[in-house]
């Protein structure tokens, strides 16, 4: 390996460790990528480059690939002049609807007018971009030979300095040239250096939500991005990163829909009445009916009133409607919202149809009255929601990407409890039309209105051509499509007219054939149903006895806010690092960290917005104790309000409505 290093560290006199031969300076940083990224280290010990590592008269070293270099003029030069020129080569990302106050729940809306009213007051400066140097991320795309790095680190002091870097070449010959084992000295004690080589953009992108979920959710905004050298693949990057991060953020809950779930929950599973959906192996003997109410839905009802005694119909969501006006009564009614709303509404369909023969399959977390109007329960819990880890017993009750509408969940639950054989039926997740997404004869009519009248996404039509989505219905069928990766040995069809789904045969109704079935359909039903146990009155006491969230939340509460009080140099982002250990965003095993983090983020995020754009040091640092002391307040507030809400199920007070602030 050490023959093929053409470096001279006589001129090199920029060398920091000139006392080091080039072997033992390649080989200690060699092992400093061991302890950074042990993966790539594998790959580097036996690595042979395709390029060179060369060096001019001056020791500027650079890579040459035939008779291509990577650096004009050398790569100490060119990095230098990045550097000088900083600006040029950099950009910050940003979150202005925070500043805003859009896309906030209510309380972290309630301190964030706080804190804001009294920086207002105080006369603070503020620019509109990001202002100061230091951010929690750094993001370099482009590692080359290295020499940009630590004075990217200096300038930006970031606790996370992630890279990318595609070509294995140069970070082979980086190993030469830049000083890997100072650089990760520096990390070692209050951060991380993480190194990404794959060149697809959904990979980068995945990377990058993960990367921010796991360190910090709240630290989007003010993000440094820096790009080395011109690449198809960074300049892709670029274009998407800020919606693509975006994103990680979403998902971790807000207080006041926790605090619902968990209430809700809990008055769905006490008493020992309700049965818990569980994972069966042996097949039920007999295909499912997904079916949601896509515009197709129209079109199927023929096919679907044919062959309606030879399948298990799940009707999700507002499909319900359209269903019970053609004489076609569910097996099951799927849905998994939590709103007041959905009872209202299936109220009225009860009202008008009876659903008192069909059985309820959904999240734990729906409206309590609900389950009421159904013959029976069949609950599953949501995986991410703090009901979860406080109230499910082990994994086989926790449903499998149930999200984000209630088709998902029907899906979810049909392959949970053992379906071998999914016919989506009006699970379009689109349209052929660009200005209607559902079918006729759906609850929005009630309402005066459909719901979807803008699906301006293009993709690819289940029989060809062209339909047309919206974000949240491509979310759903990306959902649908893990879900078929996952299952393997199931047979999909799709008979909708909406968009292609991934690893679902598209068939016409015309074509389609559902066999005959050797046993009753009642008697198949029903062995599904008895293979789904009751959530007993034992089951329920024991989990909410453990979980003791009225006894731990006041001690929780205390250690977050001691991490702000005892806090001297907010600028290094400290309390944020520590705020993340305790609260554990990638993490859902903890039913009161989940409780609280969604809010606790989002308002660390509203301060970081506003600390990014102050013009004055000291200005900033009373900006910060003003904000510890309403993050401090709103802890209290949010505890209080826990305690008084959960001491009030245990007293047996009725859920009439949501809990609102």
């Amino acid at each position: 390996m050490n023959e093929k290093l053409t470096i001279d560290f006589d001129n090199d006199a920029d060398q920091k460790d000139s006392t080091l031969s080039k072997d033992k300076f390649f080989k200690r940083n060699l092992a400093a990528l061991a302890e950074m990224e042990p993966h790539l280290h594998k790959q580097m010990v036996d690595y042979k480059p395709l390029s060179k590592l060369v060096y001019d008269e001056d020791g500027d070293p650079n890579v040459e690939y035939d008779d291509f270099s990577l650096y004009q003029g050398g790569a100490k030069a060119y990095s230098a002049d990045q550097i000088e020129t900083f600006n040029a080569h950099s950009h910050r990302l940003t979150m202005s609807a925070i500043g805003k106050g859009e896309g906030l729940d209510p309380h972290t809306r309630d301190v964030h007018e706080r804190f804001a009213d009294k920086f207002d007051e105080s006369g603070f400066r503020f620019t509109h971009t990001p202002f100061r140097d230091n951010c929690y991320f750094a993001i370099v795309l482009g590692i080359g030979l290295g020499l940009h790095l630590e004075d990217i680190v200096d300038k930006s002091r970031c606790r996370n300095l992630i890279l990318f870097e595609p070509n294995l070449d140069l970070i082979y010959h980086s190993l030469s040239v830049c000083d890997w084992s100072a650089l990760a000295k520096r990390f070692r004690d209050h951060g991380s250096i993480e190194i990404f080589t794959q060149s697809d953009t959904e990979g980068i992108s995945h990377n990058l939500k993960a990367l921010f979920r796991q360190f910090n959710p709240a630290g989007l905004d003010g993000t440094m991005v820096f790009q080395h050298y011109q690449s198809a693949i960074f300049q892709e990057i670029n274009k998407t990163m800020s919606e693509t991060l975006r994103t990680a953020v979403m998902g971790l809950g807000f207080y006041q829909d926790e605090v619902n779930m968990i209430g809700q929950t809990y008055k769905n599973l006490e008493g020992g009445r309700s049965r818990m959906m569980r994972n069966i192996d042996k097949d039920p003997g007999i295909p499912a009916f997904i079916i949601a109410s896509g515009p197709s839905l129209e079109k199927l009802l023929p096919f679907i009133k044919e062959n309606k005694d030879k399948a298990i119909i799940c009707g999700c969501g507002t499909a319900i409607d359209i269903l019970m006006a053609n004489d076609i009564v569910p097996d099951f009614w799927v849905m998994m919202e939590r709103i007041k709303g959905i009872y209202v509404d299936i109220q009225e369909t009860h009202e008008m149809y009876d659903l008192s023969e069909i059985r309820f399959a959904g999240s734990t977390t729906i409206f309590p009255k609900i389950p009421d109007i159904f013959k029976e329960a069949i609950f599953f819990f949501r995986p991410g929601l703090s009901a979860t880890p406080l109230f499910a017993k082990n994994q086989d009750q926790i449903a499998q990407v149930p999200d984000p509408l209630a088709a998902n969940a029907g899906l979810s639950f049909a392959l949970h409890v053992g379906f071998r054989e999914i016919f989506f039926l009006g699970v379009d997740v689109g349209s052929p039309f660009k200005n209607r997404g559902h079918a006729k004869g759906s609850v929005y009519e009630r309402r005066d209105g459909e719901p979807i009248t803008n699906l301006d996404l293009a993709v690819p039509g289940n029989f060809g051509g062209t339909a047309w989505t919206t974000p949240v219905l491509q979310w759903s069928k990306e959902n649908i499509e893990k879900l078929i990766a996952f299952r393997r040995g199931r047979v999909f069809y799709n008979l909708g007219t909406g968009a292609l789904i991934k690893g679902a045969t598209p068939l016409h109704p015309k074509a389609a054939k559902v066999r005959e079935l050797g046993t009753k359909k009642s008697e198949l039903l029903e062995g599904i149903v008895d293979s789904c146990p009751i959530y007993t009155d034992a089951d329920f006491e024991e989990a909410w006895e453990k979980a003791a969230v009225i006894d731990r939340l006041p001690e929780f509460c205390e250690d977050l806010k001691a991490i702000l009080r005892e806090e001297e140099d907010f600028e290094n982002f400290g309390y944020i690092s520590k705020t993340m250990e305790i609260l554990k965003p990638t993490h859902v095993d903890d039913a009161i960290g989940m409780l609280l983090r969604g809010t606790v983020f989002t308002a660390i995020t509203a301060f970081e917005f506003y600390a990014n754009r102050a013009v004055d040091d000291e200005e900033r640092r009373t900006m910060f104790d003003i904000f510890r002391q309403e993050y401090c307040d709103m802890l209290d507030r949010l505890r209080d309000r826990a305690i008084e809400v959960f001491s009030g199920l245990e007293e047996g007070d009725p859920w009439d409505d949501e809990f609102v602030v």
